[in-house]
């Protein structure tokens, strides 16, 4: 058998090869389904030339839709939350406290330690807020120390009056009549050596969070009479 290419060119196939490859022919043409692509529809004829719409077909089989032109669309990005500065940390402490307590944003002070904001009150303010951690830019605020989760229960117990009692009383560093005494005498002897410890009295004033101390009269010479130093006021933090 001879399949002839053009007007010139001859090959010459042994007779079983020729067969062979007529067999195969058939073979194809038929898995290929030459009689069905005659019956396909416009639609069906557009699927099958474009491998954009046949992928868009499988996930419609699927369950699944496809917007044909959001390939190329990149999703928009999440709108970054701005970072916080330390006057808006101390605020959110400040606003937070605010719902049991009444005091002062300058009442309160902060540091930035790894990113993270951490907020208390002044060691000079009549309350003792313990330390806070503002997290998420602001978006949450945490207690760091003990104090602070105390005021937590308190603010979330709706600042009811017996955690509110606790909470606002200052935390006493004058410990005793004996240290409220010396306090008062170690400011006196500066100036009248002649005073001894023995001679100045405290006695616990808890209503008003104080120690009320006293002097015993002594012979001071500088007066050249007997004379007593007042009344003096020492408050449990420790200030006279």
């Amino acid at each position: 058998m001879s399949v002839h290419i053009g007007n010139s060119n001859v090959i010459s196939l042994p007779k079983s090869l020729a067969v062979a490859v007529v067999i195969m022919v058939a073979l194809l043409l038929s898995a290929c389904g030459g009689d069905d692509l005659e019956t396909l529809s416009g639609m069906d004829k557009a699927v099958a030339a474009s491998p954009a719409l046949q992928t868009i077909e499988a996930r419609k089989s699927n369950g699944t839709t496809v917007d044909p032109h959001g390939a190329n669309v990149q999703a928009a990005a999440p709108t970054p939350i701005p970072e916080i500065d330390m006057e808006s940390a101390r605020k959110y402490l400040w606003v937070y406290l605010s719902k049991c307590i009444t005091f002062a944003i300058s009442d309160t002070e902060a540091v930035q330690l790894d990113g993270i904001w951490y907020v208390r009150g002044r060691l000079d303010s009549k309350h003792e807020t313990g330390l806070w951690k503002i997290l998420d830019n602001g978006r949450e605020i945490e207690p760091y120390d003990q104090r602070a989760k105390n005021w937590l229960v308190t603010i979330t117990g709706e600042c009811a009056e017996e955690n509110m009692q606790v909470m606002t009383t200052p935390t006493p560093v004058v410990t005793g009549s004996a240290y409220a005494s010396t306090a008062i005498w170690s400011i006196l002897v500066g100036c009248v050596s002649e005073l001894e410890k023995s001679k100045v009295h405290a006695s616990d004033n808890p209503s008003n969070a104080e120690w009320i101390i006293t002097t015993d009269e002594i012979f001071v010479e500088a007066l050249g009479r007997e004379a007593d130093f007042g009344v003096w006021s020492l408050s449990y933090t420790g200030v006279p």
